[in-house]
């Protein structure tokens, strides 16, 4: 048995596949977190990851590559670095690939501010209460939106660009399981 905090979900890890292969089982949200391992086992375990992540990394404009981070994140969408991680926050960059869009999702503990620094954002926010109402609108570079904690919001790079965008968590809980996902193109749950 392989326990883990909750920064991610157990089958996101790079542990994951060694934990599969012999027949471990993945515990999530034990323990505090003091560090992650995911980086470095990423980096030995699995270059083919490594490799992927290399690749999508090239394909973002030097001038918004990130070089201080405190963690990278491999997305079907694209890629994401985290610059800080505090208890009342989480600041992260995103880098979403046109035509790609993230999960339909909402949070429990956190609210999340979106400021779009090159590119445009097709952002839907909808209030818990009309959900099944898709409410788009473009955002664009220099220009921001709020969503409240609770609502479900998706973010599209309808573009033929790359997005850029800043993202600012804030609230009590910013680990990767306060994802609730309602429709996503990759099949995640």
């Amino acid at each position: 048995m392989f326990t883990k905090w909750g920064d991610r979900f157990a089958d996101e890890i790079p542990e994951a596949q060694i934990c599969k292969q012999y027949w471990v089982k993945i515990v999530d949200g034990l323990g505090e977190k003091t560090h992650s391992s995911s980086d470095l086992v990423n980096k030995i375990a699995n270059p083919n990851d490594l490799e992927t992540l290399q690749e999508k990394l090239k394909n973002i404009p030097e001038k918004y590559q990130q070089q201080r981070y405190l963690e990278i994140g491999e997305r079907p969408w694209w890629v994401y670095y985290v610059l800080e991680d505090t208890e009342v926050y989480k600041v992260k960059i995103l880098a979403v690939t046109p035509g790609k869009r993230l999960s339909l999702q909402s949070h429990k503990h956190r609210q999340e501010h979106w400021v779009v620094v090159s590119g445009a954002a097709n952002v839907d926010i909808r209030h818990p209460d009309f959900s099944g109402t898709e409410q788009v609108r473009v955002v664009q570079a220099n220009e921001s939106c709020y969503i409240p904690q609770g609502h479900w919001h998706r973010l599209h790079n309808a573009q033929t660009e790359p997005l850029i965008l800043i993202e600012v968590q804030t609230g009590t809980y910013f680990w990767e399981d306060d994802i609730f996902r309602y429709d996503d193109d990759h099949w995640r749950i």
